[in-house]
């Protein structure tokens, strides 16, 4: 893993954002942008913080794939290559909703989860972090 530097927009407030660069050490080449704040009013391509699983299906005008829950990389979305959500990142985080243990668990682990299954549309994830990559060559 190891350290980098970021820059804090707004930091401690409700719209803190995280400005990651390719050379943290002079602040150059911007990398990623990170808004992970529970109540922040940042929106890209029609997302914000805690949109649900089925609006993103509607926004991305398809199904997509994510990891499965309560792990290093879980809750990460795949929009494909024709999905209009490309180039966006988000991270879903599980919903309290009440749900059989049988289906709960096809959410967990290091697993593909498919939005259009009946597991994710009962558990509708909603968005816990976006990320803004700057496009690779």
């Amino acid at each position: 893993m190891g350290q980098y530097m970021v820059t804090l927009l707004y930091p401690g407030t409700k719209n803190e954002v995280a400005l990651s660069w390719l050379d943290s050490a002079s602040y150059m080449g911007l990398d990623e942008i990170r808004v992970s704040t529970d109540s922040s009013e940042w929106i890209s391509k029609g997302v914000m913080m805690g949109t649900p699983m089925s609006e993103l299906v509607l926004l991305n005008g398809s199904h997509f794939t994510f990891s499965g829950f309560d792990w290093d990389y879980g809750g990460y979305t795949s929009w494909g290559e024709s999905g209009r959500l490309r180039g966006l990142t988000v991270r879903l985080r599980s919903s309290e909703a009440m749900m059989a243990q049988e289906q709960l668990d096809s959410l967990i682990g290091d697993r593909t989860v498919l939005s259009r299954s009946t597991a994710a549309r009962l558990n509708n994830p909603v968005v816990s972090e976006m990320r803004l990559l700057k496009e690779r060559e």
